[in-house]
């Protein structure tokens, strides 16, 4: 067991001489190890990846137990975590080189985006679209390559319409109709 020890010798005294005692104290070291975490990668929302390490030097000796645990730091959103170790032995000194965990936005995609035209001087009719991630803001413009605004035309004419939706846990993404 690694740890600290006393180391006593003595010669025990008969008639030609005394006893003789000495006390020396001394460590038995862990065994050191390196344990290199990799690096993972997930896409939002979807399955994570299995944290995985490799010991880069030193070794675990034969019939020892060394149970390696490997964590992240919590979290789902897009990001950046912290992936680390511990260990449960004291006979080993074990040095972990820490991974990133990255989660990356999702794509996303808006479908079925629909509005049916109206009569100048009754009630706009109102936009529908469904997308996978995030709440879809509805805008207006007079051209493709126009100023886009909420506002409602009211005028006559031929109008560009966008619906728009970006968070962080997702790539931005836009329609038009």
């Amino acid at each position: 067991e690694a740890g600290h020890y006393y180391l006593r010798a003595y010669v025990a005294g008969n008639s030609n001489y005394t006893n003789a005692t000495k006390y020396i104290e001394f460590n038995i070291i862990p065994r050191p190890i390196t344990v290199k975490i990799d690096n993972k990668t997930s896409i939002y929302d979807a399955p994570e990846a299995e944290l995985t390490h490799l010991i880069t030097s030193g070794s675990i000796l034969d019939n020892d137990i060394v149970n390696i645990t490997i964590s992240r730091d919590p979290g789902t959103d897009a990001g950046s975590y912290a992936i680390k170790g511990t260990y449960d032995n004291s006979n080993y000194n074990v040095v972990f080189i820490e991974g990133v965990y990255t989660i990356t936005p999702a794509a996303n995609s808006i479908s079925n985006l629909k509005i049916n035209n109206w009569n100048y001087g009754y009630t706009p009719a109102t936009p529908t679209a469904n997308s996978i991630y995030g709440e879809i803001t509805f805008e207006y413009s007079t051209s493709l390559t126009g100023e886009f605004t909420s506002s409602i035309f009211l005028r006559l004419g031929r109008f560009s319409f966008i619906c728009v939706g970006i968070t962080s846990q997702f790539s931005g993404l836009s329609a038009k109709l």
